[in-house]
């Protein structure tokens, strides 16, 4: 009788191929997917750190305004914080978050900080007219979310580089 199989070298050789073939699209296809989660998620809580603070600020929580800062100082990594007051100081800070290490700010820009403040009961933007906050992917800055506040306290989410 004269059967046909594949021998144990054989197989060994095709699942190492198909484990090659897998690694490289992991590589080349794995780490974008990643990136847009890490930049849709991030903007997220931008947004609602935003709110949130326009909230607090609207039912005049504290009898303060309340605001989001914003440093992307070259000594520290960049990083954003919900406040109480008029200015941003650590003891004033509810919370501070830093950036994904993937992205950084593009605007407010390198080794500057910008503070959104809230006003208290209006919920208006206290001394502007609008805001704007832009994250982008550390390797491929065209790619980014751009985060509007209007001077009503609204906030807008839109795609950069998309």
């Amino acid at each position: 009788m004269n059967l046909k199989a594949f021998t144990t070298l054989e197989i060994v050789i095709a699942i190492g191929v198909i484990f090659i073939f897998m690694s490289a699209s992991f590589i080349f296809l794995g780490s974008s997917p990643n990136i847009d989660v890490a930049l849709k998620d991030e903007a997220y809580k931008i947004e609602t750190s935003l709110k949130n603070a326009r909230y607090r600020a609207l039912i005049g929580e504290e009898e303060k305004d309340w605001g989001v800062y914003f440093s992307n100082l070259t000594n520290r990594k960049p990083f954003y914080s919900l406040f109480k007051g008029t200015s941003w100081q650590e003891t004033s800070s509810v919370w501070k978050k830093n950036l994904e290490n993937v992205l950084i700010f593009n605007i407010p820009t390198s080794n500057s900080s910008t503070t959104i403040l809230f006003e208290r009961l209006s919920g208006n933007l206290k001394n502007a007219t609008s805001a704007v906050i832009e994250i982008v992917v550390k390797t491929n800055p065209t790619l980014g979310r751009r985060i509007t506040v209007n001077q009503l306290g609204g906030v807008k989410v839109e795609s950069i580089g998309e």
